[in-house]
């Protein structure tokens, strides 16, 4: 008959360790997943986007709309307004990807808004 080995104390200890740190390795990193949408028929996801600290109301966004890929471009979501790099202005009736970025905008402006005299009081 074969001998069982049993982990124990140490031994199992630094087999858990070693085992969560090669998953960890594994897994994507938190931003690598993209945040997919529909908006008007079409699939709109966020490859990466970043605040402007300056202007909190823009945005540099890569999107991808039904699966092709745009490059980084600035979104103003005060004017709702897509600025690509050649200087064209693209308003927001003409451009999915607006609403589904600037959505992250409309959250935050909701949460900065004052308190209503009513419930205040």
């Amino acid at each position: 008959m074969g001998k069982r080995l049993a982990m124990s104390g140490p031994g199992l200890a630094i087999a858990l360790v070693i085992a969560l740190a090669c998953w960890g390795w594994a897994a994507p990193p938190a931003g690598a997943m993209a945040t997919c949408r529909q908006a008007n028929g079409h699939e709109v996801c966020i490859q990466r986007i970043k605040r402007s600290a300056k202007r909190y109301w823009e945005y540099k966004a890569r999107v991808s709309v039904d699966g092709k890929q745009r490059p980084m471009e600035l979104y103003d979501c005060r004017d709702r307004l897509r600025l690509p790099a050649d200087g064209t202005i693209v308003p927001y009736w003409q451009d999915e990807a607006v609403d589904v970025v600037c959505a992250l905008f409309r959250r935050r402006a909701l949460m900065r808004q004052p308190m209503p005299k009513a419930l205040g009081e």
